[in-house]
């Protein structure tokens, strides 16, 4: 398999990848059965040397930072969830409001009343 290269438009730029466990210990045990030499590194004029490469990739490798994305996933959950029964509240006093005023209540009255948006509503409207 051969890896098609992106055109980096900033030499200064950090590339960032995101890999699972499996995927990163691949990649280390292929980055160590690999045979790397110094000409290796003088082809594209990227990096200075072998010990550079060494230095700085290899370092990084060794000391992954793990993304801890679970808090990020439940906070974003309990908001969404807040969102959606808020919606649903709205949705069911704009009915009441317009059942006990003897207005017709259709989607679209209930948006207008309620201040949601039509597909807001219709999601929502029993």
């Amino acid at each position: 398999m051969k890896l098609q290269q992106i055109e980096i438009k900033n030499e200064t730029s950090v590339m960032r990848l995101n890999l699972k466990r499996e995927e990163y210990e691949l990649l280390i045990k292929m980055l160590n059965n690999m045979k790397l030499n110094e000409d290796d590194f003088k082809e594209n004029g990227c990096y200075d040397g072998y010990e550079s490469f060494k230095d700085g990739l290899f370092d990084k490798l060794q000391n992954v930072k793990q993304i801890d994305t679970s808090s990020k996933r439940i906070a974003t959950s309990n908001a969404n969830t807040a969102k959606i029964n808020k919606s649903k509240n709205l949705v069911d006093k704009a009915v009441k409001l317009l059942s006990s005023s003897n207005k017709k209540v259709t989607i679209y009255s209930v948006s207008k009343e309620s201040g949601l948006s039509y597909n807001t509503v219709k999601k929502y409207f029993v």
